[in-house]
């Protein structure tokens, strides 16, 4: 699942030399470390920044960055990393939150928002190594469906091993901004089912089993619009949302895709594939950016980023 990954109120990303003064604010805090005999120094956190830096590269996960999507502040940390606990080689899912917000149900929000991440890596299960004595990250795991596997040793200390399977957290749907280069500007695909002019929306929907995220969206397009000219530019994030009408839970990734500027500018088209919107007509249209409308059902949850970066 692609970073960063937004969950309504946090932004997870992965972090950078940048964030080494937010970080050593917050390590410096005797609670935040509260079993360390000492908080962290500047260089120590620095230290630990520039090991994580490094397992991005080496091992493809790290602790990210944990920040809020309305300020911008970073307020921890959480990711999966490979601890060696008792002979084995463990990925552990861990977390670390500025002081001032504990309570806020971040910690959770942040590594819920983590497990599609660590299941798209290839991890069929994680575990949280937390001390006996730390109520609040038990209650954390608890809320995030873990169990005890066993009481272990581990930093010369005891600890208990949470542990957490990934099958039912893998990413599950994708969505498409298609754009292109039209008499009007930068243009972006939407449609609305017929008869439902207020439910504009973009392509999207879920992964077939076994199919890949890449051929997911053009798939998605072809049968929602009928466009088979598009081409993937980029993967913008994930976005972690519950469905308007089931409630559950999908964390969907977003693409960024490219059309030529031939064809009409509306059209109809008769849903194709297996989904449950086979044989509908949707209306199909560019739009001039940015769109003087909202997308339906938090299609447009990403938008905003994409026209931020001017793309």
């Amino acid at each position: 699942m692609a970073l960063p990954i937004h969950t309504g109120r946090l932004i997870v990303r992965e972090c950078t030399i940048a964030d080494l003064d937010e970080l050593a604010a917050i390590y410096a805090h005797p609670e935040v470390l509260w079993w360390e005999p000492a908080p962290y120094t500047r260089e120590q956190t620095q230290a630990m920044l520039e090991l994580t830096l490094t397992r991005y590269g080496d091992e493809g996960m790290g602790e990210y960055a944990v920040v809020l999507e309305t300020t911008g502040e970073l307020v921890g940390v959480c990711g999966p990393v490979y601890r060696e606990v008792e002979g084995e080689r463990l990925p552990e899912l861990g977390w670390d939150l500025r002081r001032e917000s504990w309570g806020r149900g971040y910690a959770t929000e942040a590594a819920r928002a983590v497990l599609p991440h660590a299941a798209g890596l290839g991890l069929r299960r994680v575990y949280s190594l937390i001390d006996p004595a730390n109520a609040r990250s038990q209650g954390v795991a608890r809320r995030l469906g873990m169990t005890v596997e066993r009481r272990v040793v581990w930093a010369d200390r005891p600890h208990d091993l949470w542990a957490l399977d990934l099958a039912a957290h893998a990413v599950t749907r994708v969505a498409a901004y298609v754009l292109r280069e039209g008499q009007r500007g930068r243009e972006l695909l939407v449609f609305a089912p017929r008869g439902l002019r207020a439910r504009v929306q973009v392509p999207a929907g879920r992964l077939r089993a076994g199919e890949d995220a890449g051929a997911a969206v053009l798939r998605e397009v072809l049968e929602e619009t009928g466009l088979d000219d598009v081409a993937p530019v980029s993967v913008l994030g994930t976005q972690i949302w519950a469905h308007f009408e089931n409630g559950g839970v999908y964390p969907t990734v977003y693409f960024e895709l490219t059309a030529g500027s031939g064809g009409p500018g509306t059209w109809e088209h008769t849903v194709g594939g297996e989904g449950v919107d086979r044989g509908m007509i949707f209306d199909c249209r560019w739009e001039p950016l940015p769109l003087s409308f909202g997308l339906w059902a938090r299609t447009g949850a990403l938008l905003a980023y994409l026209e931020a970066a001017g793309r």
